[in-house]
């Protein structure tokens, strides 16, 4: 089991759902990849991690492809990552 746990914000529900329904399967097993290196380490590992700046500035965002990218913010004193996104480049949707 992680040291975080990895919580989903309602949008990134929904962007959940789109990609199940969709049946991509390498998108599926990128994100059951990403979800686990989230719980043990959030800001390093696959998907080019990176500290976002402007107006998502405090969150980390991390490469689905080269158009989509998981948007989650950190919170290390609770131990917990909340996943705002899974959809698209920071927002445009």
């Amino acid at each position: 089991m992680g040291r975080y746990t990895v919580n989903f914000a309602t949008s990134a529900d929904e962007d959940l759902f789109y990609w199940e329904k969709i049946g991509d399967k390498s998108i599926n097993k990128k994100i059951e990849k990403l979800f686990n290196e989230l719980k043990e380490h959030p800001t390093t590992g696959t998907g080019n991690p990176e500290l976002l700046r402007g107006n998502l500035a405090g969150c980390w965002s991390r490469r689905l492809n080269g158009k989509h990218r998981i948007i989650y913010e950190i919170n290390e004193g609770a131990l917990t990552v909340l996943v705002l996104s899974l959809h698209g480049h920071y927002g445009d949707k």
